[in-house]
Formats: C-alpha cells, sequence, structure tokens
C-alpha cells in the first residue's frame, strides 16, 4: 500500500500561483518608458510605493519591453515613412504661412525641407573616405613618382 501512494504522489501537480502582473503597474511603468524616462532612475521609488522588491519591479520592467516589442513588430515600417513624410510636409506649410506678426519661418522651412530630403532619400549622398582611415590623403601623379 505504501507504494501506490508514493507513486500517486509523485504524478501530482503541485499548485503554484500563476506568476501574474498587475497590468495597472505595467501600463504605468509602460507611460514612463514612453515618456524616455529610465528605469534606473524610477524603479527604485516604485519598489518602496508598491512595497515590491526592485527586483521584482525590474521584472515588471522587462515585461513592458518585452510587450514593446511585440507591438513594435506589428508595425509597417512603410506606413511610419508616409506617416513621417506627411507630419513633415505639414511643418513646411506651417513654417510657410508663419505667425501674423513675423510672418513666415525661413529656417523652419529650410529645417523642414532638408529632413523631409533625408528621409525621402532625395539629398544627395555623403562622401565618406573609408580607405584612409581617417588619415589625409596624398595623391601621386604619374610624373612625381
Amino acid at each position: 500500500m505504501g507504494d501506490e501512494t508514493r507513486e500517486s504522489a509523485s504524478s501530482e501537480v503541485i499548485a503554484r500561483p500563476r506568476n501574474t502582473f498587475p497590468t495597472k503597474w505595467l501600463d504605468e511603468i509602460e507611460a514612463m518608458i514612453l515618456r524616455a524616462e529610465a528605469p534606473a532612475d524610477f524603479v527604485p521609488a516604485l519598489a518602496k510605493q508598491w512595497q515590491r522588491t526592485p527586483r521584482q519591479v525590474w521584472r515588471y520592467v522587462a515585461k513592458v519591453r518585452a510587450r514593446l516589442v511585440e507591438r513594435a513588430k506589428a508595425h509597417d515600417p512603410d506606413a511610419d515613412r508616409e506617416l513621417v513624410r506627411a507630419l513633415l510636409l505639414n511643418a513646411y506649410r506651417t513654417a510657410e504661412v508663419g505667425t501674423a506678426d513675423k510672418g513666415p519661418d525661413a529656417k523652419g522651412m529650410v529645417a523642414a525641407a532638408k529632413t523631409l530630403a533625408d528621409v525621402t532619400g532625395a539629398a544627395a549622398p555623403k562622401k565618406v573616405d573609408v580607405t584612409s582611415g581617417g588619415a589625409s590623403i596624398k595623391l601621386f601623379l604619374p610624373d612625381e613618382t
């Protein structure tokens, strides 16, 4: 009989609570990350506020980061590119109209046009020297050798 109880006890699964993350806290951490706050700055304060260890709050941060990565995978870069293009065109038009007292904003128009050219690839590529490693380049003509 002792063997039967031993076998049935080993086949049972120990019931443990699931690792649940409080969505309210995850949303708060996500808002902080999206405001470009550094987790190293806010984790100790949240640990005290929520009466958790900093290690547990860092687990929440990791969960939020994973959630943001999954969301980023769903974005279409072409749609983002078109959104940026539309925003830059709007910025150019706004700078072109300007304000009633100062008129058009020439610097704003130039900045928007330059950024739009960079985003769309209309700007000429910059020449980069990859062969000299940053040292000055000397040209030798055939008659100088």
